[in-house]
């Protein structure tokens, strides 16, 4: 079962069992087996093989939170290493991507409760950004999982990161109540967003509270399913939202400084609003 070249190839903690038929079953047959399986013993099992992610993934898992930060984001710049790193904490796991000085990507795995990382294989990939092998997993184990809480932290966007978003099917869609970016670009905003599932709670900052920014971001955004139905909106950067956009949003509260809205687009608002509230 095991497969030496998976992408998350990993000394896995899996339960022992002496059952030995399991590649004669049905992919249905396993999936519900799965279903009846502790998280943890699932998620272990989705570092396998590709064929293990593929059946888990079919499996619904609630994640209390999930982060994919930039190593060093939110420290000040004279403490941020030289090393270029993301980190990836699902359930308290990590999984570290780690440039390996030559285009490369080397990925560990925290494992134990001391979180000490696994040392014995480390999958390496040639000429991909830690960036774009970081992205990639968190669509692979997010794939089916309700989120409760999902944070996201980057500083810039690459080509390498924008064809992991152009790979994605049309159809994916990470599923989170509560969704926090904090980036240096805008363009990871129109790239990103479009995988998030309607109706959660959405704040946007640009640069960190250490290194804050100003961005413009795109109109574009805001004609996007998760922005017309997030339930909060809370946006740093400068919204490129319009006056004809404003009113299609639904959120009960709106924080965001949006130069290109006028009393016009306010007064919209505020009769759409009313309309619903009477009908």
């Amino acid at each position: 079962m095991e497969d030496e070249n998976f992408l998350l190839s990993f000394d896995p903690d899996a339960f022992v069992s002496e059952f030995s038929c399991w590649s004669e079953l049905p992919s249905e047959v396993k999936v519900k087996i799965l279903r009846h399986l502790p998280v943890p013993t699932v998620d272990s099992f989705k570092f396998l093989s590709k064929e293990c992610l593929s059946l888990a993934s079919r499996v619904p898992t609630e994640m209390e939170e999930v982060h994919l930060n930039e190593k060093g984001y939110y420290l000040p710049q004279n403490r941020r290493s030289d090393e270029k790193s993301m980190v990836l904490e699902i359930n308290g796991e990590e999984i570290l991507f780690t440039d390996d000085g030559s285009n490369g990507c080397i990925v560990k795995r925290s494992t134990g409760e001391n979180g000490a990382l696994v040392t014995e294989t480390e999958p390496h990939y040639q000429n991909e950004t830690c960036q774009s092998v970081a992205m990639r997993t968190l669509f692979q184990l997010t794939r089916n999982a309700r989120i409760t809480k999902l944070f996201i932290a980057t500083r810039l966007m690459d080509e390498q990161l924008e064809r992991i978003f152009e790979e994605q099917s049309k159809n994916t869609r990470i599923t989170c109540k509560s969704l926090m970016i904090s980036t240096h670009d805008a363009r990871f905003l129109l790239k990103f967003l479009p995988f998030i599932a309607p109706g959660c709670l959405l704040r946007i900052t640009a640069g960190s509270p250490l290194e804050p920014i100003q961005f413009h971001m795109d109109s574009a955004c805001f004609d996007l399913d998760v922005m017309r139905t997030a339930r909060i909106i809370y946006i740093t950067a400068l919204a490129g939202i319009t006056n004809d956009q404003l009113p299609r949003v639904r959120a009960t509260r709106i924080f965001l400084r949006a130069p290109e809205i006028s009393s016009c687009g306010i007064n919209h608002l505020i009769l759409v609003r009313t309309t619903l509230t009477q009908a």
